[in-house]
């Protein structure tokens, strides 16, 4: 008799519950050990021998170190080297991951520890690897009838996890019979005897000292050495020893300038640290330069992600710092992919350089799907001017590229997604009260900035973000530009030049007039100039607008009533742009007037300027200022 188990009438959780007090011994194969399996089967367990055969390797959810080692396959793999790879995974498992971060686990891992020595759990490695899933439960002389009915058996797809006993849809199937069972549980012994022990009574001492001598399970640190830590975590200046300069790199084609060679060392110790950085100066002082060589130092095959008309520019400031590279232009990301897929080989880490990343700050297009399955793994350099210009959910989706939300390596964020969550939440209740005219603007920009300051705190160890104004300011950058001929271009504040339009304001107005005529329904601005194609949404049915609304949100996941906004603000845009065309050249409007007020014609200076116009009319006939 047999029963299909798929995690939705009944869990296979609650059938291997059921199943545990009734057994002497349980055989598990699976192909990958999951902690957190062990841990939901934890408290049923007893004394009950355990035997676990791992087909693969250790936890599948810690990503970046599970991997199917096709050297497993050789023949010249020794046991060994075979014990000593599922040690470190187990080391991995608990020092790199936040899996053991709460109590609970603490103390299931305590009962773990404690079968391990008691010997009623043991450990063994398939010698291939091994896919299979098989769960053998052996019941007690109380419950065998004799035996008559030695155990029973499930097999199927359903991993020792707990997505696997119940988080997800599944297809298992329970074998009641005593055939079933034997024939079962001849396949696993012969597997058994042929796998190589990881830990058991005999390998036990090699465990205390290859695993247990190497994590933090209870570890008591001196207070000196966590103050060291503290103050490496938080004060810590990245060394520029060893570090290969654009100077070294280019031999001289490149200046060292020491701002840049402070970028470099920090993006280099971020990459090591949290395995991706974001250099962020400003426009002008290098990102391409410092990303070039940290690939140098690297050395690491690169892929670069770069806007189309940077290409060139990329290839050739790989061919100049020496760096084995492969330029993809941004609307062929697939490409770049398929790059990864054919030359990088698995288990092998590579550099993903991201030029311009502001552009995928959105995480569910289809190219931010893409982006993320190339950098998944692998170092990662991402480079902006625009950083903080972002809503909390745009800058999330650039970290996420290369830190694992889950179990973030930012000390001043633990789980990033329960972070994120809670400033993304803060940021569209903000949203929702500006639109709704519920906050005043004083408050607004002061949660708005309070919430900056947090992304800040958070991100800070992965950014390097630099002005023209830093590099004055800091008294070390700016002695070295001065020493190396550099001068900076510091752009000059906005200039409010007045234009007084004088007898040419009735024919300024009846010009605008003409272009666009006044409604009479309409006594604001919108009654000139309303630049309709820059503003669809404004002729959108408001019978269709529900369904229109669902449309956008499921498809582009935006907001109608923000898309509504950005085009008005676009068409109050385009208005003053047409009025400034316009005003440059005035005496188009004045054929037969000779004079026109000084500084009319200065409209295209180097200056940002800010145009005022003076026409003597009551504020809603009056053309609005606008910006040059």
């Amino acid at each position: 008799m047999s029963t299909f188990i798929t995690n939705r009438d009944q869990l296979l959780a609650q059938i291997i519950s059921g199943i545990l007090p009734k057994t002497q011994g349980v055989d598990i194969l699976v192909g990958y050990f999951y902690f957190s399996g062990f841990s939901a089967i934890a408290p049923q367990l007893g004394s009950q021998r355990l035997r676990v055969l791992v087909g693969l390797d250790v936890d599948i959810l810690v990503q970046r170190y599970v991997r199917e080692v096709d050297r497993f396959r050789s023949q010249f793999t020794s046991h060994a080297e075979l014990q000593a790879d599922f040690y470190q995974s187990m080391v991995n498992l608990f020092n790199d991951t936040d899996l053991m971060d709460n109590q609970a686990a603490i103390e299931q891992f305590r009962l773990f520890i404690d079968k391990l020595r008691d010997g009623s759990l043991e450990i063994r490695k398939t010698l291939q690897p091994c896919h299979s899933k098989m769960y053998l439960f052996a019941y007690s002389d109380l419950h065998n009838e004799g035996g008559n009915d030695p155990g029973c058996l499930i097999t199927g797809s359903s991993n020792l996890s707990y997505q696997g006993l119940e988080g997800r849809l599944e297809l298992n199937v329970r074998l009641n019979g005593s055939d079933d069972f034997r024939k079962g549980q001849a396949i696993f012994d012969e597997l058994w005897a042929e796998a190589v022990p990881v830990v058991d009574a005999e390998t036990l001492p090699e465990w205390e000292d290859k695993v247990m001598a190497h994590i933090w399970y209870e570890t008591l640190y001196r207070p000196y050495l966590m103050y060291i830590r503290v103050l490496q975590e938080y004060f810590a200046a990245p060394s520029q020893r060893g570090i290969h300069t654009p100077a070294d790199i280019t031999g001289g084609r490149y200046l060292n300038l020491r701002y840049q060679n402070d970028a470099i060392a920090m993006a280099l110790r971020a990459i090591d640290v949290h395995s991706g950085a974001i250099v962020a100066d400003v426009v002008g002082l290098g990102k391409s330069i410092v990303a070039a060589a940290v690939a140098h130092n690297l050395g690491l095959r690169t892929i670069v992600v770069s806007p189309p008309h940077l290409v060139d520019q990329w290839r050739g400031y790989c061919t100049e710092f020496g760096v084995v590279a492969s330029v993809h232009s941004a609307g062929r990301m697939q490409g770049a992919l398929d790059y990864m897929n054919e030359h990088i080989a698995p288990g092998q880490q590579c550099l993903v350089i991201v030029d311009e990343a502001h552009r995928y700050r959105n995480e569910y297009t289809q190219d931010y799907a893409t982006l993320h399955s190339l950098c998944s793994g692998q170092k990662v350099l991402l480079l902006t001017a625009t950083p903080f210009n972002n809503a909390p959910a745009d800058i999330y989706a650039l970290v996420k590229l290369f830190q694992i939300p889950t179990r973030s390596t930012l000390r001043a964020a633990g789980n990033l997604q329960a972070k994120f969550r809670d400033l993304i939440s803060r940021y569209e209740k903000l949203r929702q009260a500006q639109r709704q005219h519920q906050i005043a603007d004083d408050d607004l920009k002061q949660s708005v900035e309070q919430i900056s300051h947090d992304i800040r705190h958070i991100i800070d160890p992965l950014v390097i973000r630099r002005s023209r104004l830093d590099l004055q300011a800091i008294s070390e950058y700016r002695e070295d530009l001065e020493q190396q001929g550099v001068r900076l271009t510091i752009p000059e504040p906005p200039v409010e030049l007045t234009y007084d339009l004088s007898t040419l304001r009735d024919r300024y107005l009846s010009t605008l007039e003409s272009i666009s005529p006044r409604q009479p329904d309409l006594a604001d601005e919108g009654s000139y100039f309303r630049a309709a194609r820059y503003s669809p949404l404004s002729y959108a049915y408001q019978e269709r607008w529900a369904e229109l609304s669902r449309a956008l949100e499921s498809q582009a996941d935006v907001d109608i009533n923000l898309l509504v906004g950005r085009q008005q603000n676009v068409a109050h845009f385009m208005r003053r742009l047409l009025v400034s065309r316009f005003e440059s050249s005035l005496p188009s409007i004045a054929r037969e007037h000779d004079t026109v007020v000084a500084g009319s014609h200065h409209m295209g200076g180097a200056k940002a300027q800010n145009t005022r116009l003076q026409t003597g009319q009551p504020p809603h006939a009056r053309p609005r200022p606008h910006r040059r």
